[in-house]
């Protein structure tokens, strides 16, 4: 999973305006999935991000669940010891 950046979230918004269709079918849906998979966003983040809106709230989500699992997975495993 990628960290979701500014600069990242901004080519998804381009990418959507490139699309004519506005529901979610087709392109839009392939971008939609390709979207969460890529950055594990949920599909209203997803939907949100490639219609420009709360972009800055879902980037500083991402950053601040990316540090909580660099944490996670810098503890010591109390098994090691055994």
């Amino acid at each position: 999973m990628e960290l979701l950046i500014w600069e990242t979230a901004n080519e998804y918004v381009r990418r959507g305006k490139e699309i004519a269709e506005k529901q979610d079918i087709g392109e839009r849906r392939a971008l939609r999935m390709e979207i969460q998979k890529k950055h594990g966003l949920t599909e209203l983040q997803a939907i949100n991000i490639i219609n420009n809106r709360n972009i800055k709230d879902y980037v500083a989500i991402a950053r601040r669940k990316w540090e909580e699992e660099e944490k996670e997975s810098e503890k010591p495993d109390n098994n090691d010891t055994l």
